[in-house]
């Protein structure tokens, strides 16, 4: 199996400071343009104010969050990505902290310094070993919840669009791999309850980029009549796995 490997921090500004900018992604946000699981960490945050966002990349999740009267810290490794998502608040008059980090090092926070910790489109990156002491340390600093969101392993589109992406080498999402469940990675002395399901097969399917692919996209999408919303999946075929935990106090 691919070891998993990611990109350097300049790289990751680069791919995720494409085609956008501060300015209009503070558009989309002021219209509502909120990819479907921006609404699960809504949902989940609601009887929270404090907010730890573990690998922020340009801001988006945490923004939506902020404009909620949320408090939110975002830690990045990528100075880059901090210096967009403070543009990016400044642009919707927001207040926020920003920390430039590892989050595979021990967090500079105290223990359950925010209410909730989530982290979306990192944890792929890492190594078993590296995933329990980053869970771990999530863990440690939050009082009620960890939401975790990752490639969803069981969604058809995502892993053939992946895999012909990378045979052409026209995938720049580094060495991510895709997980069926996080359960294994989980302290069960640390859990009160566990909830896992996926998001967004209309996302998924944006990965047939092969010859054909945009037909089979449209195909797919009238004959199961689907639409960009938040609610689960069906047949566990979206394309991001959310797993929220919510922390025991025993």
């Amino acid at each position: 199996m691919e070891q998993p490997w990611n990109l350097e921090p300049d790289q990751w500004a680069k791919v995720l400071s494409k085609d956008t900018s501060p300015l209009k992604l503070a558009q989309d946000i002021r219209k509502g343009r909120n990819l479907p699981w921006v609404e699960t960490l809504i949902k989940e945050t609601m009887d929270s104010e404090s907010i730890l966002d573990l690998g922020s990349g340009n801001g988006q999740n945490s923004a939506v969050l902020a404009r909620l009267n949320k408090t939110t810290t975002l830690l990045d490794w990528s100075q880059n990505n901090i210096d967009f998502s403070k543009l990016l608040y400044k642009e919707l008059d927001l207040q926020g902290t920003f920390l430039q980090g590892d989050m595979t090092k021990r967090l500079p926070f105290d223990d359950g310094a925010f209410d909730v910790a989530f982290t979306c489109g990192v944890l792929e990156y890492f190594s078993d070993e590296q995933l329990r002491e980053v869970i771990k340390e999530a863990m440690r600093v939050v009082r009620r919840r960890l939401i975790i969101l990752v490639p969803n392993a069981r969604s058809i589109p995502y892993q053939f669009g992946m895999w012909y992406m990378k045979k052409t080498k026209t995938w720049v999402w580094g060495g991510e791999r895709p997980f069926a469940t996080m359960k294994p990675y989980y302290n069960p002395n640390e859990i009160k309850s566990l909830k896992e399901f996926t998001v967004s097969t209309w996302h998924a399917l944006n990965f047939l980029t092969m010859p054909g692919g945009v037909f089979a996209q449209k195909v797919l999408r009238k004959l199961f009549r689907m639409t960009e919303h938040p609610r689960t999946a069906k047949f566990g075929q979206g394309y991001l796995l959310i797993s929220i935990v919510e922390k025991s106090y025993d």
